[in-house]
């Protein structure tokens, strides 16, 4: 960018000659007017008009009112451009939030960022799966969906999101296209999902500012495109700003617990539930006031955990010294009341959160005194008044409350909180006649949290399963009057069922037994429970009795079935050969009468020359067995010049045996080795006598 290296060719042409050198295509055929709108108005000087086929055309939701996917939800849903704002939280922190809480120092802080340069942000990531299953419930394809995350470590989590969660694979959503904004470019999509990851309290946007990108990311969603983000750390940036400005006033800004609550569920009324203290949605005064405070400064930093652990660890540890109790105020948000269960749990103290929304509280106390009441809560309540918080801020061991925060931050469960909250009510509810409690799938810390409360309580632990199949099953105790509750809930049933099963009027055996039955029911003490249960024990008598008549004619009539069955299938069989040997005499004389008709032409490619008129020897291929015409007879030119040229090396070897040497040449000699040698010996001993006849004629 320093060198100018980021400007295309192009663009300086235009720059300098205007649109005397360019044509820009100013209407788009891919995307709704409001998606496209921040795009044209950012980057193409508000030129872009959509299409009338395209410019209002959204997605097509369909209600489920069993998953609250109705109404105001819906609605977000259906809007062509959804911002939700994270609005700072502390589940939807990035990785510099999460992974690095204990660096302290800014230069510690700025060689974490140099090493790990791709971000991740798990609660965003886990937002995206949600929002993904709310759009495959409303009757979207998961093929139609598309996430796109700037960092190429948030698309990992993404993948382990869907990969992991126990109910993608039945919508269809665990191979879910996830990627990069580059992976994605020249694609699009019906829905597009954007994390944009980024959420500190120094307001820094990193890779947010390749606007670039951004725009390409916004612009792939042909009919709705969600971003999820941190709206007071991308409105430091002036681009990311507009773009979040854009979504207040022409699209939609909804809060991320107006989408998913606390219990991991999709809220009944998200119009009745609040962004945190100071984090306002409505309208793009909050990404102003942002913007006027500078960059850099972001929103109000959150308390230090290792300081609210050691303020909770000062209190709890003097209260386990001296023994007491100890009620915190209702303005102690779910972050902070977190830590003080964990601080509580290790010094081996009582602690319990006790009542709703805003007015939870934690209490917790030692051995010999009482947990929280009715009567300590409404005290704890006009303990919360700034008197009364002031009196009660001091370091006495024993007191019944803390100081107030000084931020009256919403109160907000952590999910485990609610989780342990709703399992310790169900298991307070177990009685005789219902005495299992079952948990599908739960996570570690939910199985530790039930093994605790079951402990508490006394009550049997049975696991089964494993990974995503794995059940949790919490019992009451083997007892007689488990037991007994569990005989008579049964014969009560079974009576019901016995007398609803009699037809008005009916006399006999049943009717009888049915009355009595009624009456046993109604009647109380012992000799009309044992009166009952002889009763009962006839009419079990008499429906096993009928249940293995049942069996007896059920077997016969699927017998009968299966011969049937056979019996069709053998006669199926015997028409389907008879007809398969029909058309195979027919199709055996279509193939004679072609071959006849044939027979006579000469078959090389698409030559027509008649052959019956020539002479075998002439015209009958001996390698082939087919009849040629004279142009094409000879093996070479018909395709059998390989043949030909197997069968003549044959028969020159058959005419040229192997054995002897020499016998390849074409002169051999007829004489074998030995008479060769004679022949040469006799030859060498005329030439010496020779010689030796010519030394005595000189001499």
């Amino acid at each position: 960018q320093k060198k100018g290296l980021d400007r295309t060719l192009f663009g300086r042409m235009i720059e300098k000659h205007g649109d005397h050198v360019a044509a820009l295509l100013s209407i788009q055929y891919r995307m709704n007017d409001i998606i496209m709108g921040w795009s044209s108005q950012s980057f193409y000087d508000s030129r872009l008009t959509a299409a009338e086929s395209v410019a209002s055309r959204t997605l097509d939701l369909q209600e489920v009112p069993e998953s609250n996917l109705t109404g105001d939800i819906l609605e977000m849903l259906s809007s062509p451009l959804l911002f939700v704002d994270t609005c700072s939280l502390p589940l939807y922190r990035e990785d510099e939030q999460q992974a690095g809480a204990d660096v302290k120092s800014s230069a510690a802080k700025a060689a974490y960022a140099a090493v790990h340069q791709s971000r991740w942000n798990k609660g965003e990531s886990r937002f995206t799966v949600h929002y993904a299953k709310m759009l495959v419930r409303c009757g979207i394809s998961p093929r139609n969906i598309t996430v796109i995350a700037p960092y190429s470590r948030q698309v990992e989590q993404l993948r382990l999101d869907f990969a992991d969660d126990a109910e993608t694979e039945k919508l269809g959503l665990d191979k879910m296209r996830v990627n990069t904004v580059d992976s994605f470019q020249g694609q699009e999509a019906d829905c597009v999902l954007i994390s944009l990851v980024r959420s500190n309290d120094r307001g820094s946007v990193g890779f947010l500012s390749d606007y670039r990108r951004l725009n390409v990311a916004v612009t792939r969603g042909r009919k709705h495109v969600m971003l999820i983000g941190d709206a007071a750390t991308i409105s430091t940036d002036d681009m990311l700003h507009s773009l979040y400005t854009y979504a207040c006033e022409s699209g939609r800004v909804a809060f991320v617990e107006q989408l998913l609550d606390e219990d991991g569920a999709i809220p009944a009324d998200p119009a009745s539930i609040s962004a945190p203290a100071g984090q306002s949605i409505s309208g793009s005064s909050r990404a102003k006031n942002n913007k006027g405070s500078g960059k850099g400064q972001g929103p109000e930093k959150l308390k230090d955990e290792q300081e609210v652990r050691k303020h909770m660890l000062e209190k709890l540890s003097a209260l386990a010294v001296s023994g007491g109790r100890l009620e915190f105020p209702a303005s102690l948000n779910s972050f902070e009341r977190a830590i003080a269960h964990e601080v509580a749990k290790s010094l081996g103290l009582h602690h319990e959160s006790v009542g709703e929304d805003k007015q939870r509280r934690l209490c917790v106390w030692t051995d010999g005194f009482s947990g929280p009441s009715a009567a300590g809560s409404a005290a704890a309540r006009k303990a919360d008044q700034p008197a009364a918080a002031a009196q009660n801020s001091g370091p006495s061991a024993g007191a019944n409350a803390v100081a107030a925060a000084d931020d009256d931050d919403d109160d907000q469960e952590t999910p485990l909180q609610a989780f342990e909250r709703r399992a310790a009510a169900t298991l307070d509810s177990l009685t005789p006649a219902e005495p299992v409690a079952e948990w599908k799938a739960p996570g570690e810390e939910e199985r530790e949290i039930l093994q605790r409360l079951a402990a508490a309580r006394s009550l049997e632990v049975t696991s089964s399963g494993s990974g995503k199949k794995r059940k949790l099953r919490l019992s009451l105790p083997e007892s007689e009057e488990t037991r007994a509750a569990a005989a008579a809930a049964e014969a009560a049933a079974k009576a019901a069922k016995a007398a609803k099963a009699t037809p008005p009027g009916a006399t006999g055996t049943a009717a009888a037994a049915a009355a009595a039955a009624a009456g046993t029911a109604a009647a109380p003490g012992a000799g009309g429970a044992a009166r009952g249960n002889a009763l009962l024990a006839g009419l079990h008598e008499a429906r096993r009795k009928r249940q293995e008549e049942e069996a007896k004619e059920r077997k016969v009539a699927n017998e009968a079935v299966k011969a049937d069955i056979k019996e069709a299938k053998r006669q199926g069989k015997e028409k389907q050969k008879a007809m398969t040997t029909a058309a195979e005499d027919d199709d055996l004389d279509a193939l004679l009468s072609e071959f006849t008709s044939k027979d006579g032409i000469c078959p090389f490619g698409n030559c027509k020359e008649k052959t019956h008129t020539l002479i075998d020897p002439v015209s009958k291929c001996k390698y082939c067995s087919l009849r040629f015409c004279m142009k094409h007879a000879q093996a070479e030119i018909h395709g059998c010049g390989d043949a030909a040229q197997r069968a003549e090396k044959q028969k020159f070897r058959d005419s040229h045996p192997l054995g002897a040497r020499g016998s390849g040449l074409v002169n051999k000699p007829t004489e074998n080795r030995s008479a060769l040698a004679d022949k040469l010996q006799n030859k060498i001993g005329g030439q010496a006598a020779n010689r030796a006849k010519k030394g005595k004629d000189k001499d």
